[in-house]
């Protein structure tokens, strides 16, 4: 403005600063009036006040919302007087007339505001004595006005006093945030049990193995016609391409495009892939706790099988008491005995008919009893706040049960767009899955929030669902949230089977566990004195009977699992039959943690701010290949209420190459029409240098915690070192490391996994290049791509948003629970660790407690006892999204986007303490150790009833960054084996844990010296997932697993379902003492003695040092039964059937026996027509020798 007016206004700062704030100590006019109406969500303080004492200076009263006033609330932001930031400066009036060709005819007419030339703003950097200029930027002020769709009329901050102003009396404003609330690592499970839609026939994937990730979306199939079981002992693998008529595939995720897209990886999971959980009703009674297991085993005590042993193990459930009682496995077993099925307590048993068709006795059942007892596993519920988590009550430990929901597919005109809101209208037909999600929480603890009642679906992953208060002495909150169900990444986290129909996670364990038991007790009996046989007496105490007890559980339980692998079909070669509701499987979530449970996005903007800015939220999402568009469009309408000027001066630099450098002049510049009243107040002056209280802006310490995940597409990478450089005004932070580079089709990935944490003064500097570079060997480093994000604008928005949530009443009403205070008996936590009650003796555990103190009296409760309070309360604002950076390369007009990275940047006040990154699932070496034995009871024969016997192993396995590993070994042959073949052989096999697949294929083969060899048995894949999930978890507790004992059972060959011939069946039931006799199928089953041990690297290497080394390829012990001469000599018969073979040997025997009489009549007769003949002719030669 002119210099009659004033002249330009100067304002000064301290030039050490590179980045230098505007500083003033004067309050605006009024700002008291701001305050008042603020103080419910707005703590006004000072750096300098202790315990909520007043500062003269400032004029801050309690009234106003000092801190540790009784308006205090423990959610609301606080505002410190002294390091706020920023000067204003009101301009002199500024008149222009309007200039009618400027102005359609319409627009003149009052309605709207007329266009007028509106005038520039400049600013200069000039030295402060000398006058000496460095630098001048100009900007039009009419740009700055329509900045983000303005101009507006009230600010962020006044927009939520507004909404105070008009919020009504049953406003949810003054309410607290579960600020301690945080993701303990381990606290709770998330397991997904899957259920059959229909009645029918059911194929597993043969990627579907227990404790192995899940590597797809498919699971099974369903028929109502049974399949034909697959005669060559293979395992196809489920897709749409190879169903059958009738067929279904189930999937885990349906809407999940991007896993089986090699090219989504380098995508945000869209909201359509991401599954809905759905409770229905929520305030009805039912759905806040379990279905009764009185009612989910009610057909079973009514029309359970009689007959007299099925299973031979274990014994029967015959009450409801015992049921409530006994633990999974003996309830697992029991059912069995009776020919049900049950793998859980926590879903409804069906009728096994296979089971049924080998029981002694059977009684007809109604099916649709069975039917109905099954729709109880459909029941969905959310525990209430006060819910008691106890130890001793282990329903009390599930804290929710979800469904599953795919959503609705958007029509061909939204393809693009996302849901505006989410309802349960929104999902698909409901009925088309049996997905169920439940939370089972590990700790004792107290439910202190949930999601309101009004929130019947949860849409996005990382959504707190419910809140539980620890009773172990630390009140620590720990949150449940709702997880991911992105299967792209396995290193990060995964699902993988813990339970099917045939089989239980854990089977390594028991085996170890049997096998020390079993010493154990060799051990306590010798001690005892007590006989070999091993018989338990009174003479031992109540810890050993236990233990023999636990013991023989777990004996029983793989007894079962070895009576249901032979007799029943599995699923993979055989199909089972599955009623419809029916338990199916249960997939476990892995324990990482919830730092992967995160929305993902490449706008962080619109994600972070639609929850709780509805503004944003009616913005029009563009399209995808106008990525960059729809970011400024949501942050430039989020910063033209906050700062709505960041101008680049280029200013004058000695000290730099080319002579000067780029500076950011940030503000925010406010233009109204003024009313004839308002444009003639004698009061209007220019004023300068006083703090804009309404702005917020104030000098923060911000922890900036930068967590890189992946990079994908990286141009001009090679497999070498990477280097991660990371730079905020004059701090660097640099870290090496080697990424693994794992291939998605054509996209390559690099798998980085590194946290780098560092401190910011905001406002200051505002940009954060993320570097990222190539190192290779005895070359130059190369800069791949740098990534930019603003930290600046998102700390501002952030602190704007933890304002909004506390008068945005859309917001509050899906956050605030309970609506009032809930008072209850008060619990603590004992030595046992179980959950007791210091008010009502006897207060049963797991329960809903919904007294209030007044009942609590009238129980006979003194007056003066402690109270446990559950007053409203909300959530934390939501973690920072995992998003997707571009990584360009050049100048900011000309730059090319060279790759992208995945991460997230979680921003904290400073000394608050960030979420650490998980450990990486990197590959550590490990050793799979192998001892084979030997097998036994070989029935199939190639070589007419004997076999050149040898195994042949083929090790399969990959890691979760995509690294294989493969060896095949075979033993060396058993000449003329018969029924056994022995080799004591042992090898190591060298892989990286933790694994995605890790299988041990077994073939028993017959070796021919001039054709090739032939398989004896089909393969038999034993899937070691597990054996190395346990060994890893052992570990870590500084122990090794030990040898684990494995019989491998072969029971499928080729020719197994041939029949012989009329005329073949005539002549073996004619002449069946010549030929062998016919075996059951079961009896020709063969059966190999394997041992496992998985041992790390660094491990076995110690103990090899220690104990003596264990030789790849070499034998342990010498073969028994081999052909040579000291076999002969010990064992000559034997040698003979060896040689001849079985039925060779026992024919001639037969022969002997049957040929042996008639022989001795024939020599007897011989020896009579001899003696006859030699005494008529020595008669003869006598009677000549008489005659003259």
């Amino acid at each position: 403005w002119t210099q009659g007016k004033g002249g330009p206004i100067g304002l000064k700062f301290d030039a050490g600063d590179l980045n230098p704030n505007f500083t003033s100590g004067q309050l605006p006019a009024g700002w008291e009036n701001f305050a008042q109406k603020a103080k419910s969500v707005l703590v006004l303080t000072d750096d300098m006040t202790k315990n909520g004492a007043k500062v003269a200076q400032s004029g801050v009263s309690d009234d106003l919302g000092v801190e540790g006033s009784s308006v205090e609330k423990q959610s609301a932001p606080k505002l410190f007087l002294s390091t706020l930031v920023g000067a204003r400066i009101r301009a002199p009036l500024y008149t222009v007339p309007v200039v009618p060709y400027l102005n359609p005819k319409e627009s003149t007419s009052g309605t709207s505001e007329p266009f007028v030339l509106m005038p520039n703003l400049t600013f200069t950097l000039e030295e402060r004595y000398l006058g000496h200029e460095y630098g001048l930027v100009s900007v039009p002020v009419r740009q700055l006005r329509s900045l983000g769709g303005g101009p507006f009329p009230l600010d962020w901050a006044e927009v939520c006093v507004a909404e105070l102003d008009n919020a009504g009396p049953d406003a949810l404003a003054n309410t607290k945030t579960l600020s301690s609330a945080q993701g303990k690592h381990g606290a709770y499970e998330v397991c997904l049990d899957v259920f059959a839609p229909k009645s029918g026939w059911l194929m597993f994937d043969r990627d579907v193995r227990i404790a192995s990730p899940l590597t797809d979306n498919d699971l099974f199939s369903m028929s109502k016609e049974k399949p034909p079981t697959r005669g060559d002992g293979s395992e196809s693998k489920v897709n749409a391409s190879n169903l059958g008529r009738g067929e279904s595939l189930i999937h885990f995720n349906c809407r999940d495009f991007m896993l089986s897209d090699p090219r989504g990886i380098a995508q945000p999971f869209p909201a359509r892939c991401t599954p809905l959980l759905v409770c229905r009703e929520r305030s009805q009674e039912q759905h806040k706790r379990p279905t009764d297991p009185s009612r989910l085993f009610e057909a079973y005590f009514n029309y359970r099988v009689l007959f007299r042993d099925a299973t031979n193990i274990g014994n029967a459930i015959i009450s409801k008491d015992g049921l409530t009682t006994c633990t999974s496995s003996v309830m697992i077993q029991g059912l069995a005995k009776n020919a049900w099925r049950c793998l859980t307590h926590l879903a409804a048993p069906e009728p096994e008919p296979e089971r049924i068709a080998i029981s002694d006795g059977y009684v007809p059942m109604r099916d649709k009893a069975v039917d109905e007892s099954l729709t109880h596993n459909k029941h969905v519920f959310i525990r209430p706040v006060g819910h008691i988590i106890s130890n001793s009550d282990r329903d009390s430990r599930i804290v929710a049960r979800l469904r599953m929901v795919p959503r609705k597919l958007p029509a061909k005109s939204r393809q693009n767009e996302e849901e505006p809101s989410v309802s349960v209208e929104e999902a698909s037909d409901i009925e088309t899955t049996r997905h169920f999600v439940f939370f089972k929480f590990k700790h004792p603890g107290v439910v202190i929030w949930v999601a309101p009642e009004s929130v019947e679906v949860f849409s996005q992953p990382g959504m707190p669902i419910v809140a539980v208060r620890l009773c172990d002495g630390s009140n620590e909150v720990v949150l449940v949230r709702i997880p991911s169900f992105d299967l792209r990444f396995p290193s990060e986290q995964f699902w993988y089977p813990s339970k099917t129909l045939r089989k239980r996670l854990h089977t390594v364990k028991k085996r170890l566990a049997v096998q020390k038991a079993a010493v154990h007790a060799k051990h306590e009996a010798a001690k005892y004195g007590m006989n070999k046989g091993g018989k338990w007496s009174e003479e031992l105490d109540a810890k050993l009977l236990d233990e023999n007890e636990r013991r023989i559980i777990m004996e029983n339980d793989l007894k079962l699992e070895a009576h249901t692998e032979t007799q029943l079909p599995d699923g993979y070669t055989a199909p089972i039959y599955v009623r419809e509701n029916g338990f199916v499987m249960r997939l476990k979530k892995c324990d990482t943690g919830a730092a992967y449970d995160r929305c993902t996005t490449a706008n962080w903007y619109r994600t972070v701010l639609e929850g709780t800015f509805p503004e944003i939220k009616k913005l029009k999402i563009e399209g995808e290949h106008e990525l960059e568009k729809d970011i400024l469009k949501v942050r430039d309408h989020a910063m033209a209420r906050l700062m709505n000027m960041r101008i680049p001066m280029d200013v004058q630099d000695p000290s730099a190459e080319a002579g000067h450098t780029t500076c950011l002049v940030k503000g925010h510049v406010t233009c109204r029409k003024l009313t004839d009243f308002e444009a003639t107040d004698p009061d209007h002056e220019v004023q300068s240098g006083i703090v804009p209280l309404e702005r917020l802006w104030q000098d923060d310490s911000v922890q900036v915690s930068i967590n890189l995940l992946t990079g994908h597409g990286l141009k001009d990478f090679v497999d070498s070192q990477m280097r991660v450089v990371v730079k905020l005004g004059n701090k660097t932070l640099t870290k090496d490391l080697t990424p693994f580079i794992s291939k998605h089709g054509s996209v390559e990935v690099a798998n980085i996994y590194c946290q780098l944490d560092l401190e910011a003064h905001i406002p200051g500097a505002s940009e954060l290049d993320i570097e990222i570079w190539s190192v290779p060997r005895l070359l130059s480093p190369v800069l791949l791509g740098v990534a930019r994000v603003d930290i600046e604008d998102r700390w501002m928005l952030l602190k704007q948003r933890s304002l909004r949530e506390q008068t945005q009443q859309d917001f509050l009403k899906q956050a605030v629970w309970p609506l009032k205070t809930c008072e209850f008996p008060e619990v603590v936590h004992d030595r046992t660790g179980f959950v007791t009650s210091t008010l009502i003796e006897g207060l049963p555990l797991g329960v809903t407690r919904e007294w209030k103190a007044a009942e609590l009296r009238q129980e006979g409760v003194p007056e003066g006892q402690q109270v446990d309070r559950i007053e409203p309360s909300r959530p934390p604002s939501d973690r920072a999204p995992l998003e997707l950076l571009q990584l360009t390369r050049g100048v900011a007009e000309t730059a090319e986007v060279v790759g992208q990275i995945r991460a997230w940047v979680d921003l904290l006040p400073y000394g608050d303490v960030p979420d650490t990154l998980p450990p990486t699932v990197a590959g550590v070496d490990y050793e799979l150790r192998v001892k084979l034995h030997d097998v036994k009871n070989v029935q199939v024969f190639r070589d007419s009833e004997r076999n050149d016997l040898y195994i042949q192993l083929h090790f399969k396995c990959q890691d979760m960054l995509g690294k294989a590993f493969h060896r095949t070994v075979v033993t060396d042959c058993h000449r003329f084996a018969v029924h056994r073949g022995s080799f004591n052989k042992q090898w190591i096999f060298k892989f990286q844990a933790p694994v995605s697949t890790c299988v041990l294929e077994f073939t028993v083969m017959d070796m021919d010296t001039l054709t090739d060899p032939d398989q004896v048995y089909f393969p038999v894949e034993y899937s070691l997932a597990e054996l190395v999930r346990n060994a890893v978890l052992t570990e870590q507790t500084g122990h090794l697993m030990g040898m684990v004992s494995e019989f491998i059972t072969f029971n499928q060959w080729k020719g197994m379902n041939n029949t012989p011939g009329c005329w073949t069946r005539l002549v073996k039931r004619c002449f069946g003492c010549w030929y062998p006799k016919q075996r059951a199928k079961e009896d020709m089953y063969a059966e190999l003695k394997v041992e496992f041990e998985c041992v790390s690297a660094a491990a076995a290497e110690v103990r090899d040092a220690e104990q003596g080394a264990f030789l790849d390829g070499h034998t342990f012990l010498p073969p028994e039964e081999r052909l040579g001469w000291r076999a002969a000599l010990d064992n000559p018969s034997g040698m003979v059937v060896m040689i001849l073979g079985p039925t060779v040997a026992k024919r001639m025997c037969f022969a002997c026996k049957s040929l042996l009489p008639f022989a001795c009549c024939i020599l007897l007769l011989l020896a009579i027509v001899l003696l006859v003949y030699f005494s008529l002719h020595i008669a003869g030669m006598i009677r000549s020798a008489q005659a003259p």
